[in-house]
């Protein structure tokens, strides 16, 4: 899915912002009958009440995200948490 990036005007100038918290959560609650784990790239908070349903549904949960921009919600959730930095160290990309 795609969409135009949100304009924001203020005084130090114009930039673009595109938020997806919402696409992404209606998707995966739409598609939970096609998989098994979601592998959710954002350390944001607003993902905890979406990963907790995913669990009561039986879905398993990977966070993946840098440790200094993750939720403590996230990983309270989470099945699994991948640290980019680490994983980007490890696999040389």
């Amino acid at each position: 899915m795609t969409k135009p990036p949100k304009v924001i005007h203020d005084k130090t100038g114009d930039y673009q912002k595109a938020n997806f918290d919402v696409e992404i959560a209606v998707d995966a609650m739409r598609w939970q009958d096609t998989y098994n784990t979601l592998i959710l790239f954002s350390g944001d908070s607003d993902f905890d009440y979406l990963l907790q349903n995913l669990r009561q549904a039986g879905k398993r949960a990977v966070v993946c995200s840098t440790r200094h921009h993750v939720s403590r919600e996230l990983l309270a959730v989470a099945d699994m948490y991948l640290d980019l930095r680490r994983w980007k160290e490890q696999w040389g990309i």
